[in-house]
């Protein structure tokens, strides 16, 4: 996991993967390609999660893709690096910018509660669009996954309904939760392996 943002990224693409009902064997499929090519896979799946970006060209070689933003018609070659690292902000024909990859959790919305032992933090995605707020925050911590969920059963409290997951998946331990309060959602997904600290996604939406 001693690969930055990059690492996180790809763990929380993964850790998505599982929450949405996908099978081990893409779980093992994704870790294979990762490690033969680590910023290409993570770039790959950037652009996969943003429905406004469109992969148009690869060039291995020169370690970069060329992607289209579908709402304007821009065309942008970015190296695998950069884009892994997030370095890329795109602007929707509207005027709304969509983050990929930044480290600046500030853009986080105040009522997500903030875990106090993470680390590493990075945003994979943030979209503030008409005022519908949405956004993927992962980090590592030294707690299990069970205090994590339960730090934030205790800052969501006052949400109306609540609903859980656990599984082990090999030697995968993984909890999640997700809370619902009026217009505001929030998912937590932690997982954590024998050798590694705990990988946490915390999932957010706001609606106008």
């Amino acid at each position: 996991m001693g690969i930055g943002c990059g690492g996180l990224l790809i763990v929380a693409i993964i850790a998505g993967a599982f929450i949405f009902g996908a099978a081990k064997r893409l779980y093992d499929e994704t870790v294979s390609e990762f490690v033969k090519n680590p910023e290409k896979t993570v770039a790959e799946q950037v652009v996969k999660m943003n429905p406004d970006l469109e992969m148009l060209y690869e060039d291995d070689e020169a370690g970069e893709m060329t992607i289209r933003n579908t709402a304007t018609g821009e065309e942008t070659t970015i190296s695998y690096q950069d884009l892994a690292k997030g370095k890329l902000t795109i602007k929707g024909e509207d005027g709304s910018l969509t983050q990929l990859g930044s480290a600046d959790i500030s853009v986080v919305p105040a009522w997500v509660p903030a875990y106090p032992t993470m680390s590493d933090p990075v945003i994979p995605y943030h979209q503030d669009k008409a005022g519908e707020i949405q956004g993927l925050l992962s980090f590592s911590t030294t707690d299990t996954p069970a205090e994590v969920v339960a730090f934030y059963e205790s800052g969501m409290r006052g949400a109306s309904q609540t609903s859980s997951s656990f599984a082990n998946i090999g030697d995968l331990n993984t909890s999640s939760k997700t809370f619902k309060d009026g217009k505001k959602t929030l998912t937590i997904s932690a997982q954590k392996s024998p050798t590694e600290p705990t990988q946490v996604q915390v999932s957010y939406q706001e609606m106008p």
